[in-house]
């Protein structure tokens, strides 16, 4: 296997082998005086993690390890010579003679999207998403661990669990599943389970089987070469189920560790505490769980609950009077405004907002087009893929704002776009009149000929490159457009859904970030509505007079931190922020005239265009008001601590 066949190879498997430095690290979060007997890396990959916990001082009956992939088994026995090594799927494949569960359950899940895991079909022996949904299902029902009320749980959770989880979320419970009460969960995972809505029954679980007991992330990218998002390490005891309204006493010990405290041996050769340096020091950090803010190392102690606050957003269960929304804060914010007392803060779906995701078309290439000439009725427009310019009906297009880098500010018009996205709603070719149903027939007219020209050439093209090589038909995504019954055909598959609010809305954010976060204004007319792109968060009212208002909060300082706080980093240093991220994200509750003032300084900022150091003073300032704090002095720490998470990224304001 060459080089280039190995790399595609450990990206289908999802493969991020843990290395020594990691491995280390986890096992030395777990508590010393545990008592592990006996151990199981469900996904164990090279056998990294066992090889760890051979090097301990704990008398271990039984290591198993069970992988998938073929290649590596015997690379795995190799570095692994006294443990027992299954080849096979870990959420098929039964293990013997651990009736009540493991000691520990230590793993490095592999990291494969959700697309990845849709697209399979068996290739190199790997199931489908579905087929692996299904198999947890089947493994949890057989369990022997698990007693009724548990097996319900979990198989629940199984069976309800978002499709566009990535294969960390299934993994996840196939793992806590496996655990004896009183045992351990030790796992490798991207810090997206902390923040993405799909991994909203991962913390419900953790919170009512397990205590979390300390959560480390890599701050600085440095564990893993090449990876795209920050990693977490978590270590978590079983503990006998309780309800979610139940779990408000838990602590959780959270450690941040910077790039710069990686040496040759380890990943914290360069720490330093109590007279002691690297492993040993870390060891005695997280035995004393001691609070430390300095530029390379962050850890304190946190109501494990503040860690999820999706479980308390009334989907799972309401917040009642024992929990304070400041609790709820980012530890850096929270560090800022130094006070517990204020808990008049809101979420923006309880200002009346939606937030979501921008248009997906399944299929761009078709569906984009720039405009080349245009008159009143026509446009003459040219598609990245097609050799000939298209002569394309005005009603047939709508504006689409596709990429943050072609508008120069914070407001999105009409004039400054020059891209188009083909919506078909009341034509269709010549040849496809009579497949019409009768019910819709009389709706439709004829497209001119070049468009239909372009549909027929669009039907018969394979792409030779890209993320997708099969034909714009039979795109997942292009799919569903198509609707008939027994009378006939009611729409076909070049014509996109119809725009929701989320496809046409009046703010939008950017998803990847270089610089600091930032709100766009999009100017909205029943005429010329815009399109906005997957590309964007977008947010959407039936009130408009409260758009310049929410223009400028979500231009704040304050919203600025938040999403640094809170957002993934990717690999390159880029920010992703999702949906759930901004709705998470919590304000003080404004007066009347705080919100006036706030829209008066929206108003400037969409006249204006770009974000001057005056109207960021006042939004700043406002924004800060309800704190009833000294507002300067609040602002600068708020943006020192912005300039901070910034430059941990390699970003800039």
């Amino acid at each position: 296997m060459n080089d280039k066949e190995r790399i595609s190879r450990q990206k289908r498997y999802g493969q991020y082998f843990s290395g020594k430095k990691v491995s280390d690290l986890l096992v030395s979060l777990l508590p010393k005086e545990a008592h592990i007997k006996n151990v199981i890396d469900p996904m164990v990959g090279t056998g990294d993690m066992l090889s760890a916990i051979s090097s301990t001082d704990w008398e271990i009956d039984r290591l198993v390890g069970i992988e998938i992939d073929s290649s590596i088994i015997d690379t795995c026995r190799s570095n692994n010579p006294t443990s027992e090594i299954i080849q096979g799927d870990a959420f098929v494949t039964q293990v013997p003679n651990a009736p009540n569960g493991w000691d520990l359950v230590i793993t490095n899940p592999p990291y494969v999207r959700y697309q990845l895991l849709n697209e399979s079909d068996n290739m190199d022996g790997l199931p489908s998403g579905e087929q692996i949904r299904s198999n947890l299902i089947s493994t949890i029902s057989k369990s022997k661990n698990l007693d009724k009320s548990d097996k319900k749980l979990f198989l629940e959770l199984a069976q309800s669990y978002s499709g566009l989880s990535d294969m960390a979320v299934p993994s996840w419970l196939l793992c806590a599943s496996m655990v004896k009460l009183n045992g351990y969960l030790a796992m490798v995972v991207p810090d997206t389970w902390l923040n993405r809505e799909y991994a909203t029954p991962i913390q419900n679980l953790l919170l009512r089987c397990y205590d979390v007991l300390a959560i480390v992330s890599d701050s600085g990218l440095a564990w893993f070469e090449n990876a795209q998002v920050k990693t977490c390490l978590i270590v978590a005891q079983r503990k006998s189920t309780i309800e979610l309204n139940e779990a408000l006493s838990s602590e959780t010990y959270c450690i941040k560790l910077g790039k710069n405290l990686v040496g040759d041996t380890s990943l914290i050769d360069n720490l330093f505490y109590k007279n002691s340096q690297g492993m040993v020091a870390f060891s005695n950090m997280v035995s004393d769980r001691v609070s430390i803010i300095n530029d390379d190392c962050r850890a304190t102690v946190e109501s494990t609950y503040t860690l999820f606050p999706r479980l308390f957003d009334g989907n799972y269960i309401k917040k009642t009077h024992a929990i304070n929304n400041f609790s709820f804060l980012p530890i850096g914010i929270r560090e800022v405004l130094s006070t517990s007392a204020f808990d008049n803060l809101v979420t923006i779906d309880e200002m009346g907002w939606s937030v979501g995701q921008g248009l997906r078309t399944g299929a761009n290439d078709f569906f984009y087009c720039d405009i080349v000439s245009q008159d009143s009725d026509k446009s003459i427009v040219h598609f990245n893929w097609y050799e000939q310019e298209v002569n394309i009906d005005n009603q047939n297009l709508l504006h689409v704002l596709q990429n943050r880098n072609k508008i120069h500010g914070l407001c999105v018009t009409k004039d400054v776009l020059n891209r188009r996205v083909l919506y078909i709603t009341k034509q269709v070719r010549r040849s496809e009149l009579a497949t019409l149903s009768s019910q819709v027939s009389k709706r439709f007219s004829i497209l001119n000929t070049e468009t239909s020209d372009y549909i027929c050439a669009g039907e018969n093209y394979v792409p030779t490159s890209g993320k997708s090589l099969k034909p714009f038909p039979e795109r997942s995504a292009v799919k569903p457009n198509e609707r008939k019954d027994i009378t006939g055909y009611k729409k076909f598959w070049y014509m996109l859904p119809e725009m929701a609010p989320r496809h046409i809305p009046r703010l939008c954010i950017p998803r990847v970030c270089g610089k600091a976060t930032e709100c766009m204004f999009v100017e909205q007319s029943e005429d010329t509505p815009i399109a906005v792109d997957a590309n964007f968060i977008t947010l959407w009212n039936n009130d408009s007079t409260m758009q310049y208002f929410v223009f400028a909060l979500l231009n704040s300082t304050w919203f600025k931190c938040y999403m640094e706080c809170i957002s993934t980093v990717m690999g390159g240093g880029a920010l992703k922020v999702e949906a759930a991220h901004v709705r998470k994200v919590l304000f003080p509750k404004y007066s009347t005239k705080q919100i006036a003032l706030l829209a008066q300084c929206g108003k400037r900022l969409r006249d204006e265009l770009v974000l001057s150091p005056q109207i960021q003073d006042e939004i700043d300032t406002i924004v800060l008001k309800p704190f009833g704090l000294n507002s300067g002095d609040v602002l600068q720490k708020l943006r020192d601590t912005l300039r901070t998470l910034l430059s941990e990224r390699g970003a800039t304001l």
